[in-house]
């Protein structure tokens, strides 16, 4: 009877902790991958730039 009546409180918290590490995987992912986006960016920028002008990297990625 006890173990009956503490399961279903197991499976909620383990379930909201798998949500929890989903969704902060997830969010990392997606901000890992929009870093190393700019970063090629800035990178791809700077060189050229480097090449034409001897400029400075630039801050903003458009």
């Amino acid at each position: 009877m006890f173990f009956e009546k503490s399961q279903p409180r197991t499976n909620r918290i383990s379930k909201a902790e798998k949500l929890a590490f989903t969704l902060k995987t997830t969010l990392e992912i997606v901000v890992m991958s929009l870093w190393f986006c700019c970063i090629s960016c800035h990178t791809a920028k700077y060189n050229k730039i480097n090449r034409e002008k001897g400029g400075k990297m630039p801050y903003i990625c458009t």
